[in-house]
């Protein structure tokens, strides 16, 4: 039987929590805010680092929250500020007293992305071809085809 490995950093957020281990970050959704943002049946979501595109902080104000989203490779940002955060997947609110430990997250997994820095036009493509399939020019099956092709060039 695999026991569970602890989380090294944990975020008790807004709208669930963020746990950080070795090589991946989990996504929690737990409590009424997060029914209400996420839906009922809202759970747990795990995002390796070789899938992380980018990390997104925004910081939290005196009067405002402020958040932690992780955008996945060749993802194409469709919501911006705060409110658009409310109802992503793949970002946490969080208070102002919280903001050591999210920069913490932040550090930590920038320092050990396991995926290749990707040459500037490998990068332009993917962004490219991920807005054909949010178009639905392409079909997710293609994309996926597409972004396996250009990542195993590195």
């Amino acid at each position: 039987m695999n026991a569970e490995v602890t989380p090294l950093l944990v975020l008790h957020g807004v709208n669930g929590q963020v746990e950080v281990y070795p090589n991946k970050v989990r996504i929690r959704r737990k409590g009424v805010l997060s029914k209400l943002t996420q839906g009922l049946f809202a759970g747990e979501k795990d995002i390796y680092f070789q899938q992380i595109g980018s990390i997104l902080v925004k910081r939290a104000g005196l009067m405002t929250r402020g958040y932690i989203s992780f955008a996945p490779l060749g993802a194409v940002e469709r919501r911006k500020g705060l409110l658009g955060t409310t109802h992503d997947e793949n970002a946490v609110r969080f208070r102002r007293n919280q903001s050591a430990v999210v920069e913490d997250i932040r550090r930590y997994i920038e320092a050990h992305l396991g995926a290749p820095t990707l040459a500037p036009d490998v990068a332009d493509q993917l962004r490219k071809f991920g807005e054909l399939r949010d178009s639905r020019f392409l079909t997710s099956a293609e994309f996926e085809a597409k972004k396996k092709e250009l990542l195993g060039r590195l």
